[in-house]
């Protein structure tokens, strides 16, 4: 939950002469949000009735599987699945039952609040930048010249809910009144392993603190554009541009992790995280066939300093099996690459054939970064180094149709620098290269569209997406050691729409 509840802006611009074009202006920004606990659980209000609610005692009807259950992987798990509620059953579920169940709010009091409590968490970010810039036609007009420099004040205020103060991580209370309460003084090192003790009653609960941080910094934008048109149908461009990229706000947070149960990770906020800056340069050529397509070619070049990535900091919990997951900043790194675009209408073909075109888009990339610990680089995360998208297209008479197929190479998702202490008080990484990240693996899609338009007003059509089923599949290291392998199956719709 977020909102702006001050926003202000203010933008002037000058023209002395008629081929310069001056503006400035500022913005400020105060931007608010906090992130609530929506969990509840529901157990039976034994005060009520004694007698076990059993699943069978409600309407259930067996799983759909739609024909079959992972029979990609060559396993059919259908004899595998109990029954289940059924869709109106589930709706109803907490009505019907009434005061047979009793709400079991997911708070201090809860036992398990540990695994929840830094869910909890909100942030204040004020931003005040100005700007300066310029737009110049020189040479007759073929040269254009847009320069200016960007200046921005970031202050960010955030906090966190935490179980953890360093000298009273855990309070047990005696009885409901909480008249005896005992306290018992753990570090975070010691406090698994004391963390499930009871005392002569079962009631305890999960002190709940505030942990905070601040942060502010200055950041200084310049940019230059340069547009040089050769000829009617032919173009160069080149840029310079300074950016950066502020920390999201749950990689920040302070306080206790944030579980994703869905992925049995621990995300752990980085309060000392610094934002990442980006020198970027890039020359293109550009080359026009009138007003049915074009051809386009480049390179480009980034160098980045902090870059932010996802790291596993520890092993898996052994009493949940959870993943430790952080954010760090990496040394000075760099992106290359070459991008290749062309969007051509077949007009030369004769008659209905001249409906057709193809357009596409290739590049590649070259990435390395340097990180802490490691001693040689390695590719940024998140950076595939082949990207490409294609489309045979038909549009005539009313008709279009496109097949469209979309694919991203293999990339770095998260790295593990779990490391151990040498003895003498400093850390030593267990894995000096990228045999135990995680990688996210190729994807290849194939999406059909068909749509013909009659009488003005009147549309039929059918798509059809994800025609090869392409698994979405997270490995470590290699591809023979998969995590995570998922299948979303083909979609397809047919329908009739009228425009007014």
């Amino acid at each position: 939950m977020g909102r702006d509840p001050v926003v202000g802006q203010l933008d002037l611009s000058w023209k002395p002469r008629g081929n310069l074009e001056l503006k400035t202006g500022a913005k400020f920004r105060w931007k608010e949000g906090f992130r609530e606990l929506s969990f509840h659980e529901w157990n039976q209000n034994f005060q009520t009735t004694t007698q076990p609610l059993w699943l069978t005692n409600y309407q259930n009807e067996l799983f759909d599987t739609r024909g079959g259950f992972l029979q990609e992987l060559g396993s059919n798990y259908e004899s595998e699945f109990q029954p289940f509620l059924t869709n109106d059953q589930l709706d109803n579920f907490i009505t019907q039952l009434g005061d047979t169940l009793r709400e079991r709010e997911m708070n201090a009091d809860h036992p398990h609040y540990e695994e929840w409590v830094g869910s909890v968490f909100g942030y204040t970010e004020r931003v005040l930048a100005g700007y300066v810039m310029g737009d110049w036609s020189v040479a007759k007009n073929k040269l254009q010249i847009v320069g200016g420099v960007r200046l921005e004040q970031t202050w960010l205020e955030m906090t966190g809910d935490t179980a953890f103060d360093g000298f009273v991580a855990n309070r047990y209370v005696g009885i409901p009144g909480m008249e005896n309460e005992i306290y018992i003084p753990v570090t975070q090192d010691t406090l698994a392993p004391n963390y499930f003790q009871y005392l002569d009653t079962t009631r305890y609960y999960v002190p709940v603190f505030s942990a905070n941080s601040r942060s502010k910094y200055l950041s200084l934008l310049p940019m230059l554009h340069l547009n040089y048109r050769v000829s009617d149908q032919l173009n160069i461009r080149f840029a310079a541009t300074r950016s950066f990229r502020r920390p999201n706000f749950n990689e920040t947070k302070p306080g206790s992790p944030v579980q994703n149960f869905s992925d049995l990770e621990f995300n752990s906020g980085n309060r000392n995280l610094r934002p990442s800056y980006s020198w970027n340069f890039d020359l293109m050529g550009e080359y026009f066939f009138g007003n049915i397509g074009m051809v386009s070619a480049g390179v480009f070049y980034k160098h980045i300093t902090d870059h932010i990535f996802a790291t596993i900091t520890a092993d898996v919990d052994q009493r949940t099996g959870i993943i430790f997951k952080s954010f760090q900043n990496a040394d000075d790194s760099y992106v290359v690459g070459v991008e290749l675009s062309v969007n051509r209408k077949f007009d030369f073909l004769p008659g209905a054939l001249s409906g057709f075109g193809f357009s596409g888009n290739y590049t590649y990339i070259h990435s390395q970064m340097r990180v802490p610990g490691r001693t040689n680089a390695q590719p940024l995360p998140r950076q595939a180094e082949h990207l490409f998208n294609a489309a045979i297209f038909y549009e005539k008479h009313g008709v279009q149709a496109r097949l469209a197929a979309n694919y991203k190479g293999p990339y770095l998702l998260s790295l593990n620098l779990a490391a151990v202490d040498d003895g003498n008080g400093n850390p030593v990484l267990l894995h000096d290269n990228t045999d135990f990240d995680v990688f996210l693996d190729d994807f290849l899609s194939l999406d059909l569209s068909i749509s013909y338009t009659f009488k003005k007003h009147w549309t039929v059509f059918a798509d059809a997406n994800n025609l090869l089923n392409w698994p979405y599949r997270l490995y470590r290291g290699n591809k023979d050691r998969p995590m995570q392998v998922e299948y979303y199956d083909r979609r397809a719709q047919l329908g009739v729409r009228y425009s007014l």
